[in-house]
């Protein structure tokens, strides 16, 4: 389980990364012609939301419309990772742990000071005639 990723310990299978694309990743995707009329887009411009591991296709964004639309047929012309590289985040990719969390916190900061330790200031006071010798 240690080369395992966060989907596969979810889910329990392995995930296929030659589909995954990276969030808001930008697509044209292939609007079929029962949906559309003669003179309209063959494509529309859209960003890819969602992978469906359980079927093909992608859940996209599409700023024209602001709506979202499921499609099989997406093209994506500017691939910014690989299939590797979204494999590695995956297997690389760790939750922030409790701890990490809590000394991030601003509570655990303040109660952290110590209140009348003035040995920063006796730092910059030497600091400051050195620089006035200079």
């Amino acid at each position: 389980m240690k080369d395992a990723a966060p989907v596969e310990l979810l889910f329990h299978e392995k995930p296929c990364y030659a589909q995954m694309r990276l969030f808001g990743e930008q697509a044209y995707i292939h609007i079929p012609h029962k949906k559309r009329r003669k003179l309209d887009d063959w494509e529309v411009e859209g960003h890819a939301v969602m992978f469906f591991g359980n079927r093909k296709g992608w859940l996209f964004y599409l700023p024209s419309s602001k709506s979202l639309m499921t499609s099989v047929w997406g093209e994506f012309p500017k691939s910014s990772a690989t299939c590797r590289e979204i494999q590695q985040w995956f297997l690389t990719w760790k939750p922030v742990l409790v701890e990490q969390r809590r000394k991030m916190n601003i509570s655990f900061i303040v109660n952290r000071t110590i209140l009348g330790d003035f040995n920063n200031e006796e730092t910059v006071e030497a600091q400051d005639r050195t620089a006035s010798v200079l």
